[in-house]
């Protein structure tokens, strides 16, 4: 079944603003709205206006709406742009940077820059257990030193020097939970792991040598990319990767190459257009006169 919208589907489903506010009534409230202030249900709208009342508040602070104790509260951007704000943030893959958000939702690049940090702050939970299966990786944020402002390069090495670790923790069709950590050894990961992961379940992580030790508290299960596994029955399919699409992108190469065509048959030379062409008029080699063999 079909569990995403389409672009033209979400505008079909929210065609206006009263469609919207509906739908956000329904979300928060089910069939009786409640006052968000004091939850009493003693509350009726106001004629004329998209607003409610409540009974039991004091006058000054008894009106109220379906933004009122939300990211959307005492914002002018219309309620069609938050939900496709919304829509847009939870189905890029890949995120979008402000610029690009501001083009997508029809605001400005300020406007989607608050936008953007509402919505995450709405996301945010705390506490975050993940249980029954969870995978796990870490990887390494930071550009290449040569690409930095020269007063930005620290010129300390290459590798991980001058990158922010970061541990990613992913329940199988579920939550994602990514950390940042001072470094990826053994006296970090365990302890975040079990933090963030129920007793008793199932973990999927690589060889690295700091989750050694984890099938004392957890059912652990690794893949040796060293030895050339990728397709272990138990752990294929995984899921974690794609929480870095970006920051840990896999090279292409690695597991294509054997099922890449090879490269198509040149019919042109590579240096033809190297090749010195006589000019108009010339006569053709088989009409210039032979070279003498002696010399005089």
């Amino acid at each position: 079944m079909k569990d995403y919208l389409s672009v033209s589907e979400f505008y079909k489903k929210f065609p206006d603003e009263n469609t919207c506010r509906s739908y956000i009534a329904q979300q928060r409230w089910g069939s009786e709205p409640v006052c968000p202030r004091c939850g009493s249900t003693k509350v009726w709208q106001i004629k004329g206006r998209m607003q409610y009342k409540c009974g039991d508040c004091p006058a000054s602070k008894s009106r109220f709406s379906v933004r009122t104790g939300t990211v959307m509260e005492n914002s002018r951007v219309s309620l069609q742009k938050w939900l496709f704000a919304t829509y847009l943030m939870t189905t890029a893959r890949k995120g979008l940077s402000s610029i690009q958000f501001a083009k997508e939702v029809g605001v400005t690049q300020k406007t989607a820059w608050f936008t953007e940090h509402r919505i995450r702050k709405a996301c945010d939970t705390e506490n975050t257990m993940l249980a029954s299966e969870a995978e796990i990786d870490e990887t390494y944020f930071g550009g290449k030193g040569k690409n930095k402002h020269v007063s930005k390069r620290q010129n300390a090495g290459v590798g991980t020097v001058g990158k922010a670790a970061v541990i990613g923790l992913r329940e199988r069709s579920g939550a994602v939970v990514a950390m940042h950590v001072d470094k990826t050894g053994k006296a970090t990961l365990p302890p975040n792991i079990e933090e963030t992961v129920e007793e008793c379940s199932s973990v999927y992580t690589d060889e690295h040598r700091a989750y050694i030790g984890l099938n004392m508290a957890f059912d652990h299960h690794a893949v040796k990319h060293g030895a050339d596994e990728y397709d272990v029955p138990v752990i294929e399919g995984r899921e974690l990767p794609f929480g870095f699409p970006i920051g840990d992108r896999p090279d292409p190469t690695i597991r294509a190459n054997r099922h890449r065509p090879p490269p198509p048959t040149r019919t042109r030379p590579r240096c033809a257009h190297r090749i010195r062409r006589a000019p108009v008029g010339a006569p053709s080699p088989a009409q210039r006169p032979a070279a003498s063999s002696a010399r005089g």
